[in-house]
């Protein structure tokens, strides 16, 4: 192949991924908006999802000062943009923390954060009224059912 084939051929390569990249974005563009929303709620699930992971394999101290980061983060999601719909994973979180400081026999603790999840309106966790106990027991059963399938 002759140096000006080479030549030619890699201008056309250039100007096809150039105009290929510039009605492909002009195509796609419509779809940001919903990027950017799905960017919010897929951070606040990572965060939830981190926090079980702490939960179920990390000590008990870096457990709670795990969540209570999460928490902090989801929160601050949650501020920013307040339509996002993160109340069931702080509701999650807070109830994980009122686990920890049970365990750890600190009851006031545990009702302040369980206070905080249930002030999380429109969680599904709290759609039907439920007592503490049973609120522990809700979180627990998610996390064995998320654990029964990731085997």
């Amino acid at each position: 192949m002759t140096r000006a084939a080479k030549i030619t051929y890699a201008c056309f390569l250039l100007l096809g991924l150039f105009a290929g990249g510039y009605f492909g974005f002009r195509d796609w563009a419509g779809f940001l908006p919903g990027y950017e929303e799905t960017a919010e709620w897929s951070a606040s699930e990572t965060l939830v999802d981190f926090g079980r992971a702490q939960f179920r394999y990390a000590r008990p101290d870096a457990a709670a000062s795990s969540l209570q980061l999460c928490a902090t983060l989801i929160e601050k999601i949650q501020r920013q943009d307040p339509k996002t719909s993160v109340q069931d994973g702080l509701a999650e979180t807070y109830i994980r923390l009122a686990i920890l400081a049970d365990r750890k026999g600190d009851n006031d603790a545990s009702r302040a954060y369980l206070t905080k999840a249930r002030q999380q309106r429109g969680a599904a966790l709290l759609h039907q009224p439920a007592s503490d106990s049973e609120l522990k027991d809700r979180v627990n059963i998610i996390d064995r059912l998320d654990q029964s399938a990731a085997r």
